[in-house]
């Protein structure tokens, strides 16, 4: 006795079912694995945390220096994990690398850098990262890097100003580090952003090394909404917004927050936390 087998139309059945299975469940993964690289990028805050208190156990209850610092006293892009390290430039920047501070607490760049971020190979990064003599322009990181004396004004008129010890922080900012989120005009109206955004049909660039300064940014997305989602002054743009994002503080927190749940800075190219004391 022959066994039944399939006909055409069943076949064609069951392929359909199976598709249309895959078309529900995928989001849900996608989703779930978003979510699994959200909780890597908020223990990677916590190991930076852990590193930068165990600097200041060390260093009678004092932080790093910003590396983005210059000598007059204001601040570069708070992103750099190193500033102007070259000898072409080494009379703009006040402070050395990171690395010069953290490397014996913190040796790996991966800490800095969110797994939801464009770079997936870390080489290049961690050689600049030890390397901070020679490694050109600068370097940046995932994280907006608040300590070290930072200082500018938010759209409501508040000053914040990141602590350079740990008892700052009763009197000025306890936030230490974000996920970053900012506006660069002096290269072009792109966002750059330490996420990249689940929606909207803006065009993301690809490039690793910033082509007005030549920093080394392959750790961002790189990201020009379409017109129809730019925002009005100090706003994020729809995608953005919906970003979930961590932000670490000096108790050694890790907070949650969206990108609906942001200030803006008088100069118009930060996003910090709302909660920042």
């Amino acid at each position: 006795m022959k066994g039944k087998a399939f006909t055409l139309i069943e076949l064609l059945v069951v392929i359909a079912i199976i598709g249309l299975l895959i078309s529900i469940i995928a989001p849900s993964l996608r989703k779930a694995k978003e979510s699994v690289n959200l909780m890597r990028c908020g223990n990677n805050q916590h190991q930076a945390l852990t590193g930068l208190s165990a600097y200041s156990i060390d260093h009678n209850g004092s932080l790093p220096p910003h590396p983005a610092e210059r000598i007059d006293g204001s601040y570069s892009v708070i992103n750099y994990i190193n500033y102007h390290q070259g000898s072409d430039a080494q009379q703009n920047a006040k402070n050395q690398g990171l690395y010069y501070y953290l490397g014996d607490y913190l040796p790996l760049v991966d800490v800095f850098m969110c797994p939801l971020g464009r770079t997936k190979d870390y080489s290049e990064l961690q050689r600049q990262y030890m390397d901070y003599t020679t490694s050109g322009e600068g370097t940046v990181c995932s994280y907006n890097l608040y300590w070290g004396g930072l200082r500018f004004t938010t759209s409501e008129g508040q000053v914040f100003e990141g602590p350079r010890g740990r008892e700052d922080s009763k009197k000025v900012a306890g936030l230490l580090l974000s996920d970053s989120i900012f506006n660069w005009p002096p290269v072009a109206e792109d966002w750059w952003l330490a996420h990249r955004p689940r929606k909207g049909t803006g065009q993301f660039k690809n490039y690793d090394w910033d082509p007005v300064y030549g920093n080394y940014c392959a750790s961002f997305w790189i990201y020009n909404p379409n017109s129809a989602s730019l925002p009005a002054d100090g706003e994020l743009p729809i995608e953005t917004a919906e970003l979930r994002m961590n932000a670490g503080y000096i108790d050694g927190s890790v907070r949650r927050y969206t990108g609906k749940e942001v200030k803006w800075t008088s100069n118009q190219m930060y996003y910090i936390p709302y909660v920042w004391r």
